[in-house]
């Protein structure tokens, strides 16, 4: 403990010179460097008790102990009419990639509030301590406020799958609840881009889109790009609603930097919380039978491509997949041909089989500040080579 000595000096003495705030700050991390550390929890609860401030528990979460945190320089949500993003993250031993996904919601810019719900099931390994981490660091000031207001609620109960864990966390009262707050989630591997939810509040401020996307973009474990397109992927509405976009027919919608108006959720129902592995199909699809899916000119998110993931288990994935269009008395994409019946190319690759032609979806091309600059229709069409 040699080392810390000097440190603990100080903070010591700025909390006996009644520099409470320094002090606190200056305990706080102090005791993120060496958990247990008697004098500085016994220094961080007396900055705290002078502040006014609670602790917050070191105790692991449970059902009944939600923890709730506001960042200190927020704004009020309530006097204020700008954008909310609602953003919802489900995690179960999420210990390795899960720093980073709470970085990259949590240092968003921009003229908005972060209204973030984070959904733990109950997890045995780090998970608790780094989420405790950092309700304690935005309790505390730190990171700096980057937009108008940060507001963190983590619960801590069990669930029976991802979109149980969902459909649960977007329905709390927690949640402003104005139609025109803007959803979204992002798993406990994955991230936002740097300027992801600014760009959203201005696509959506600046076209009548209700449900936005941006561009496949895949990393794989140690945040290397694995795959995006070097030209916009687009999307119709019939061919979303058809159920076409499963990555057999055609290629999928990418769930990690896609965004909605909590009107357009509300009015499908929301998450169906009796599927496992394809609700984002359903829900695209019951969205698609409301609205257009304005696709943006690049990535907003990362999926995160690595082992034991949900979307590995592709047969059964395809399973429910098949399970949902019956119900829809459409026919399983699966079964369909190639376009004409015939073997088709695309730049001189074999399509995929019973790959199928798609029909003109918008693009939203962005200027470089983030803006709307034009929104055009396009496909990618298969031609024979």
């Amino acid at each position: 403990m040699n080392s810390h000595k000097p440190s603990l000096s100080l903070a010591n003495s700025l909390l006996r010179s009644g520099d409470c705030q320094a002090a606190y700050h200056m305990f706080d991390e102090l005791r993120s460097t060496v958990r247990g550390f008697a004098p500085y929890e016994q220094g961080y609860a007396l900055a705290c008790k002078r502040l006014g401030k609670s602790p917050l528990s070191e105790q692991p979460f449970s059902t009944t102990t939600p923890i709730e945190v506001v960042h200190p320089n927020s704004k009020s949500i309530a006097e204020s009419s700008a954008r909310v993003i609602c953003v919802v993250t489900t995690v179960l031993n999420g210990e390795k990639f899960l720093g980073a996904t709470l970085a990259s919601v949590l240092s968003q810019s921009g003229d908005f509030f972060i209204d973030y719900f984070i959904k733990d099931a109950g997890s045995t390994d780090g998970t608790a301590s780094i989420l405790q981490d950092c309700c304690r660091k935005i309790a505390s000031g730190r990171p700096s406020l980057n937009c108008l207001g940060i507001r963190i609620r983590v619960e801590s109960m069990p669930d029976s799958g991802l979109y149980d864990a969902l459909h649960y966390s977007f329905k709390q009262d927690f949640w402003r609840n104005d139609p025109s707050d803007i959803l979204t989630y992002i798993n406990a591997d994955d991230v936002f881009h740097v300027g992801a939810f600014e760009i959203a509040c201005q696509v959506f401020l600046a076209s009548p889109a209700k449900w936005i996307c941006g561009q496949k973009h895949i990393i794989n474990a140690n945040g290397d790009l694995v795959v995006t397109p070097q030209f916009p992927l687009s999307y119709s509405r019939e061919d979303i609603e058809a159920g076409l976009h499963d990555g057999r027919s055609l290629y999928f919608i990418q769930q990690e930097g896609s965004f909605w108006l909590r009107e357009i959720y509300s009015l499908v129902g929301g998450i169906d919380l009796s599927l496992k592995l394809a609700g984002d199909f359903d829900l695209w699809q019951r969205f698609a039978a409301q609205t257009e899916l304005l696709a943006l000119d690049r990535p907003l998110g990362s999926f995160r491509s690595h082992g034991g993931q949900l979307s590995s288990e592709i047969d059964k994935y395809y399973a429910e997949v098949d399970g949902i269009q019956r119900q829809r008395c459409c026919q399983p994409p699966s079964a369909a041909a190639g376009v004409g019946g015939e073997m088709q190319y695309f730049l001189g690759t074999k399509a995929p089989k019973g790959a199928r032609e798609q029909r003109l979806g918008p693009v939203c091309f962005l200027s470089a500040d983030g803006k709307v600059s034009e929104i055009a229709y396009i496909k990618r069409g298969w031609v024979t080579w």
